[in-house]
């Protein structure tokens, strides 16, 4: 919205005025963690950037991130700390010689436990990036286990586990509740709609790793030895 409504700001330029911005609060600690997300898009039409071969990875924010994370030898420098999460899930990830029949539910949380997004009505929502979705429960009730273990477990893994099991992606999967849901409940037309989105992620945190691998292995070895996520 920013670069739209005022165009003579390149993304570039705003990224590093970010930055600098960030890595300039000397008052702020620099174990501070950093993250970058986006809202769920909903029906807006969004141009697939994976075609812009200039680009090392398919989302220029993390593109960005790794280029600065390559120039400093700080493990806690904002750009690593903007990518940190994504280096320890590729380290720590199972690695066996066998198929592992073992799969997770891709990136969810557990619902209630960690957030929760009330609405004006209130109701309980799973977060506040889910949008449209079955109820967990209200304020004057409570949460109702019955349909939250109904919509986001049982539903989820019965209509997941086929496509899953056959993804190579499905172990560092970054997919959660908030791209797969409708008013209806569990909709895997939508969650299949942002699966190549999903495995552009997986193949970006690959990169990452192994050119910091390459490149910095001792800012990798940092990285990996600083404090717990």
């Amino acid at each position: 919205i920013f670069l739209y409504r005022y165009p003579q700001y390149h993304f570039l330029n705003l990224m590093t005025l970010i930055y600098d911005f960030f890595t300039g609060l000397e008052w702020l600690p620099k174990e501070v963690n950093c993250e970058n997300t986006k809202v769920k898009p909903g029906t807006y039409e969004i141009e697939d950037n994976t075609k812009n071969s200039n680009k090392l990875l398919s989302e220029p924010i993390k593109d960005f991130f790794l280029r600065k994370a390559l120039e400093t030898d700080d493990p806690f420098d904002y750009a690593v700390q903007a990518i940190r999460r994504i280096i320890i899930k590729v380290n720590n990830r199972r690695v066996s010689q066998i198929p592992d029949c073992i799969i997770s539910m891709n990136g969810c949380c557990i619902p209630g436990q960690k957030r929760i997004y009330i609405t004006t009505d209130g109701e309980f929502k799973v977060c506040e990036k889910i949008g449209y979705s079955p109820s967990i429960g209200n304020i004057e009730t409570g949460f109702n286990k019955d349909e939250l273990i109904k919509h986001y477990y049982y539903d989820y893994i019965e209509q997941s586990k086929n496509d899953c099991t056959h993804c190579w992606a499905s172990k560092l999967c970054p997919l959660c509740f908030s791209n797969c849901y409708d008013e209806n409940g569990f909709n895997l037309t939508t969650k299949r709609n942002d699966c190549t989105r999903a495995k552009n992620f997986v193949k970006d945190c690959l990169i990452i790793y192994h050119e910091l691998l390459e490149k910095n292995p001792e800012l990798l070895a940092d990285i990996i030895k600083s404090t717990d996520v």
